[in-house]
């Protein structure tokens, strides 16, 4: 079998060069800041006017963002407060908190969710439309 004959000369000159060159490595990271600069001029990014707000699937409000609010849901266990054009949950009784920790989310598309309360916010631009494919609405 002729391809698994091994021809010396070739394994010694592959022996010889180096891996990669300084011309290989720079055209990686050209190839890789092209790719990045791509990406992130073609991700679109549009603030939110609306945040739609659902418990338990079922939407309970829709609220503008262009006035500070506090919002109360579960009979005061979970406060969402609206300031600045953004929405954050800032107090939960849910255990492990990871809707409090998301912050503040300001652009249509963005989600917080509360999966132990079966809360989602999800943030929609004027037209009432998200930018990014979702799978719903809801939870």
């Amino acid at each position: 079998m002729k391809f698994l004959r091994k021809d010396k000369n070739l394994i010694e000159h592959y022996r010889a060069s180096a891996a990669f060159t300084v011309f290989d490595l720079i055209a990686v990271a050209l190839v890789v800041f092209a790719v990045t600069v791509c990406i992130s001029a073609l991700s679109p990014s549009e603030e939110a006017a609306y945040a739609y707000v659902y418990v338990d699937g079922k939407e309970t409000g829709i609220y503008p963002l262009d006035s500070d609010r506090e919002i109360y849901l579960l009979d005061g266990r979970v406060t969402l407060t609206i300031a600045d054009g953004a929405i954050a949950v800032t107090d939960n009784d849910c255990p492990n908190g990871v809707c409090v920790k998301t912050g503040f989310i300001s652009e249509a598309g963005e989600r917080i969710v509360c999966v132990p309360n079966k809360i989602s916010v999800v943030l929609r631009s004027e037209d009432g439309s998200d930018i990014y494919v979702t799978g719903g609405g809801g939870l």
